[in-house]
């Protein structure tokens, strides 16, 4: 009976080990994992039987709650931007024309993440709540990766780049028309773009106010 209890107790330490590596979410058992306990032969037949039975339930059992522990939830890197942005920008140029006090965003435009934006360097003010919402909410969402995608730009009177600025004072060029591409993911970068234009069109003057000399 000594010897039953012997095995029976090596089965019990395995087994608890196999449930702290299962409980940790760590599906490669190599290295955590003592080897499964060996029975001994001395015991009666029937006994043995039952132990290796029971045994290998118990392996099967951990490899299964192993595998199934792959799904658990465990802390991994922002798949966007997420809250990492300063600012978004847009500088254009027009071609066909216009005065530079007739080109919209000619100075420059730029809405920073406080809300706060400025046209040029003579007009400043601050976007809505539900303006600066949606626009950290598709800023949030570019891809931190950057990697340009590109088009062939067709033809414009104008051109203009779209720029995001990042805490870490990093600027990244969205989207260009002259260069045809586009950062952070295609149709995100796209959709930032339009954002920033659209606020552009309702915020910068036209004609821009041109300073007394």
């Amino acid at each position: 009976m000594s010897d039953l209890r012997t095995s029976c107790e090596s089965v019990r330490r395995w087994a608890d080990s196999a449930r702290r590596v299962g409980t940790q979410c760590d599906t490669s058992l190599a290295g955590h994992l003592p080897p499964p306990p060996t029975l001994r032969s001395g015991l009666p037949t029937g006994v043995n039987r039952r132990m290796r039975s029971k045994s290998w339930a118990l392996v099967l059992g951990a490899l299964l709650g192993a595998a199934l522990c792959s799904t658990c939830e465990s802390p991994s890197s922002p798949s966007g931007v997420g809250d990492r942005w300063l600012s978004v920008s847009e500088k254009t140029w027009c071609f066909i024309s216009y005065a530079d006090a007739n080109c919209l965003g000619f100075q420059g435009f730029v809405v920073r993440r406080d809300g706060s934006y400025s046209a040029g360097e003579a007009v400043n003010g601050r976007v809505s709540v539900a303006e600066l919402s949606a626009l950290q909410k598709d800023v949030a969402l570019l891809d931190p990766g950057f990697r340009p995608e590109c088009d062939r730009p067709g033809p414009s009177d104008y051109q203009d780049d779209v720029r995001l600025t990042l805490t870490d004072n990093t600027s990244v060029l969205l989207s260009s028309f002259a260069e045809g591409c586009y950062r952070g993911g295609r149709d995100q970068a796209k959709q930032v773009s339009s954002d920033i234009r659209a606020l552009m069109e309702k915020y910068y003057p036209i004609p821009f106010p041109v300073p007394d000399r």
